[in-house]
């Protein structure tokens, strides 16, 4: 996301190469397509560059995954366009304007609006060092899905659907006991 903290102008011929890309975090071919697919901007680098290698840097001493990383980056990269502005300048107000937007707007779903929270939260409290008041920005509650409840007729055909008796009693075992299919298929007759 550190290239759109830039100052963006149009992009003339020819690019310009930073001198201090021997001291910059390893990126993968992921997180460079996350990080150079802002389209034709010319960036013009500012003290902003330091705050995505420093984010880069402690995700990485958090032992982070690649996934993760390339998550965090791709919604702050999103963040600072919708705002056209530093982080450093924004605050809470636009967290919850930027949060409220991926709700509303972009339609996104409630994991893909909490990691934006969480990479926000580990942005403003972990690289800039400011306080995050959870009770301004409170953390999207993810919806419980309830598994279906199968009638006893439902039960009574799946049990009764093969002729195998090997396979009919890993199937009630896994029924009786709400095994998982993996847990059933490693039983042993020890178990």
């Amino acid at each position: 996301f550190g290239f759109i903290f830039f100052q963006h102008e149009k992009q003339t011929a020819g690019k310009r190469k930073n001198k201090n890309q021997k001291n910059r975090p390893k990126i993968t071919q992921s997180m460079k397509r996350v990080l150079f697919s802002f389209g034709k901007i010319k960036i013009r680098r500012k003290a902003m560059g330091e705050l995505k290698n420093q984010m880069l840097r402690l995700m990485e001493l958090k032992n982070f995954s690649r996934k993760t990383i390339s998550c965090y980056l791709m919604y702050m990269k999103e963040y600072v366009g919708y705002f056209k502005k530093s982080p450093d300048e924004m605050g809470q107000e636009e967290v919850i304007k930027y949060l409220c937007y991926l709700k509303d707007e972009k339609k996104a779903s409630w994991s893909g609006i909490n990691i934006a929270y969480s990479a926000l939260k580990f942005f403003y409290t972990n690289v800039l060092d400011k306080e995050w008041n959870v009770k301004k920005v409170p953390r999207p509650k993810l919806n419980k899905m309830l598994p279906a409840v199968m009638s006893r007729q439902e039960v009574k055909s799946i049990l009764e659907s093969t002729s195998n008796r090997k396979h009919r009693i890993a199937l009630m075992t896994a029924y009786s006991a709400g095994l998982r299919i993996s847990e059933t298929a490693h039983l042993k007759i020890s178990d």
